[in-house]
């Protein structure tokens, strides 16, 4: 089997097995899994559209509650080629401004009109880029622009930085590969016989 460069490409797999079956629902909504990618694929589309041009992974932060809003901006991040960073809708600010200070002004912020205010009251550096996900989850998408976004990604790239207390309650950002994640898919896919049913 051929471990593919990127987590998002089993989504990509899962589209064709399940397509309009539920991929994830919460008490809102629910997005069938052709749903998921192309809100995914949307997100994505204006995260490169903010590009300098070059390639450098830029850190995603999704500030939204936990719904299946928050799973689509992942899905975005990943098929932009960079790692998201989940942050948790209560979270104090002085911690989310602590990550954002660790980031060091890279990357962007995904969250809702709510999430925005807070954000407001932030020191965000002008080189971090705020999206409100009810606007970028329907850009138009360009899959020229994703594919090679995709193609430059390797499986030991970071999906996702989780940041952590430590013992010292300092913020601390634990970095997983692809790799990782797509290896965990499908073992608990072989384990538990997952299928169609």
């Amino acid at each position: 089997m051929i471990i593919p460069n990127s987590a998002v490409r089993l989504l990509d797999k899962a589209v064709t097995e399940y397509g309009d079956k539920t991929a994830v629902s919460d008490e809102w909504e629910s997005f069938s899994f052709i749903r998921l990618k192309a809100v995914g694929q949307s997100i994505a589309t204006a995260l490169l559209n903010e590009d300098d041009g070059g390639y450098m992974p830029s850190p995603v932060m999704v500030y939204l509650p936990k719904s299946g809003k928050c799973i689509a901006s992942f899905m975005g991040a990943m098929y932009s080629g960079n790692p998201y960073v989940p942050i948790a809708y209560d979270m104090p600010q002085s911690r989310i401004q602590r990550i954002v200070d660790l980031l060091d002004g890279r990357g962007s912020i995904i969250t809702d009109e709510a999430g925005l205010l807070n954000i407001r009251e932030m020191n965000i550096p002008d080189t971090m880029s705020v999206f409100v996900y009810d606007e970028i989850s329907k850009t138009p998408v360009n899959e020229a622009e994703i594919d090679k976004a995709l193609s430059k990604v390797c499986d030991t790239d970071p999906i996702y930085i989780m940041f952590t207390s430590g013992s010292t309650g300092e913020p601390k950002g634990v970095t997983v590969p692809h790799r990782g994640v797509v290896d965990y898919a499908i073992w608990v896919h072989n384990t538990f016989g997952i299928d169609h049913t």
